[in-house]
């Protein structure tokens, strides 16, 4: 018995490769064919068991529903709108690198989902695997950095003695005030200053004032602040005097 023909033809139509040469009543192997993205294949449209005749196959397909898309939208630690993303209903969600602000250590993502519940919280270089089944927030999430503190008091009694003054937060604003805690002796006699900590600092209690320092013994700036009482000498002496005041530039 003569060889039959079989023609594979993809879903729309269009002939895969060459016809097969299939023996009389011998089974044919379709080639490899994959559908195209939108389709998902079922069968081919003969029995290709027992081939007896020429025969054309049609791959048989289905059309995929198109995949349900929701807005993913990433907001810095301030509440504004960093990246907005649109992702797949069960795809992965890659997270975006975030700088927080300065004194502020990035903790990662908080996830909000459509109704407001919180839903996890992810690593800072991670992806997001969790089912996202509607509009989603995602937080950026900061904790302030902590800088350490310490005194040096070169006064009166014994020097060299270094005192912890503690953890104090990133921005925050050291006063004579808070020295208060260390119990030193004669605080009260300090000039008062101002001194914004933006890391590790030092600070040294002489007879002039007090004098800030970073964690290389660099000079940091700070604000000594005179006493109004202070102020106010210079003119009453000179007044009791009768001399006349000369105003500073």
């Amino acid at each position: 018995m003569a060889d039959h023909a079989v023609y594979f033809l993809d879903s729309g139509g269009r002939l895969i490769g060459e016809p097969a040469r299939v023996p009389h009543g011998a089974a044919a192997q379709p080639p490899p064919w994959h559908p195209p993205e939108n389709e998902t294949f079922l069968a081919w449209s003969r029995d290709l068991s027992r081939i007896t005749q020429d025969t054309y196959c049609v791959a048989l397909t289905r059309a995929r529903p198109e995949p349900k898309t929701y807005a993913a939208t990433f907001y810095d630690a301030a509440g504004f709108v960093l990246e907005e993303a649109i992702v797949e209903e069960g795809r992965e969600l890659p997270l975006p690198c975030y700088a927080p602000p300065a004194g502020f250590r990035f903790l990662g993502w908080e996830c909000f989902g459509p109704e407001g519940g919180r839903l996890a919280m992810r690593a800072p270089d991670a992806l997001y695997t969790g089912e996202i089944r509607g509009d989603s927030r995602f937080c950026a999430k900061c904790e302030p950095l902590a800088c350490r503190v310490l005194v040096l008091d070169l006064r009166a009694h014994k020097p060299g003695n270094v005192l912890p003054l503690g953890s104090v937060g990133y921005g925050a604003v050291l006063t004579r005030e808070d020295l208060d805690c260390l119990h030193l002796r004669h605080t009260g006699t300090l000039r008062p200053f101002r001194l914004q900590v933006t890391g590790d600092a030092l600070l040294v209690l002489t007879p002039a004032g007090v004098r800030a320092f970073d964690r290389g013994m660099r000079p940091l700036e700070m604000l000594e602040l005179v006493p109004q009482a202070e102020r106010e000498a210079p003119q009453a002496c000179a007044a009791s005097l009768g001399r006349p005041i000369r105003k500073e530039a």
